[in-house]
């Protein structure tokens, strides 16, 4: 028997106050198109939806009624697009987060929520890792080899997604077992998966064009010289275990921000007899002596 309207209204008055007290007693902020097939399925298994209804009236309902927002972010090198579906106090971190399981912030938005820029960059970066791989057995690093490499512009991912004024960028770092992770507060109080200090100012000294510039990842540095561990950074170093020198960078970052000799004293045994550069593809660049370094003139 066909049901009548006021039972489908009645239905519709049920599910929608059902759907409200779901989404409230939950933390979600931010659902996948298989998270809210499940949510619709779970609710039209207790009768709540009835049988005929399917998950595009039900999507459609909760669009229609304002209950979540669609966003579609789109890679546009890969003509890939993601659904989201969220909550009004969804923040660009909660939507970020979602879009892969196992990745975490870095680089200038770990630099963000650890509090060494108060402004919002307007890329965020996360990071998954990359599956391990054999190490290279390219031989000792020369002179000649390290000039080679950082002759040209330094690579950069081309996944990145947009939607109206959000950028995301994905990044594939190498496998670090997520070296200095850590649950980190947002200013809506929320956490979430970001470098710590001590390694987010390592891989901003690795990767400056994802600081926003070498200048960008200097002024982090000065933010971060009261609370550092270089104990601690160092230690992250070496696990990182670069094939370049890159103590020699942390070193000339550290003085030009004003770190205590003190802190500056373990990188001074780090500096190696090659020449080292600041960064990529340098033009007419500066040198300084102490830490053997090419920089860019009136850094």
């Amino acid at each position: 028997m066909a049901t009548s309207p006021i039972n489908r209204r009645t239905k519709l008055a049920r599910g929608e106050l059902e759907l409200i007290e779901r989404l409230a007693r939950s933390d979600r902020l931010v659902y996948s198109p298989h998270m809210l097939a499940e949510l619709f399925r779970a609710m039209r298994e207790r009768k709540i939806y009835a049988q005929q209804t399917s998950y595009e009236d039900f999507l459609e309902f909760v669009l229609r009624r304002g209950h979540l927002t669609q966003i579609a972010l789109h890679a546009p090198h890969y003509d890939e697009t993601i659904l989201r579906f969220c909550r009004g106090q969804a923040t660009s971190f909660d939507i970020v987060a979602t879009l892969r399981s196992s990745a975490y912030f870095s680089h200038s938005t770990a630099a963000y929520l650890n509090g060494l820029t108060n402004t919002l960059p307007s890329i965020l970066f996360l990071n998954l890792e990359q599956s391990e791989k054999p190490k290279s057995s390219n031989g000792a690093l020369t002179q000649a080899s390290l000039d080679r490499a950082f002759s040209g512009k330094q690579r950069q991912s081309k996944l990145f997604y947009t939607y109206e004024s959000l950028t995301v960028t994905m990044l594939s770092g190498k496998k670090t077992g997520k070296l200095g992770v850590e649950s980190i507060a947002a200013s809506s109080g929320r956490f979430f998966s970001a470098t710590n200090l001590e390694r987010t100012l390592v891989d901003l000294t690795v990767r400056p064009a994802y600081a926003g510039g070498i200048a960008a990842a200097l002024e982090c540095f000065r933010i971060a010289k009261a609370r550092v561990s270089m104990d601690k950074l160092l230690q992250i170093l070496d696990q990182l275990d670069y094939l370049y020198p890159y103590a020699q960078a942390i070193g000339f970052l550290a003085q030009r921000a004003g770190f205590s000799e003190a802190a500056l004293h373990p990188l001074r045994g780090r500096i190696s007899s090659l020449k080292f550069y600041l960064v990529h593809g340098l033009k007419n660049p500066a040198y300084d002596e102490t830490w053997r370094i090419y920089h860019p003139r009136g850094l």
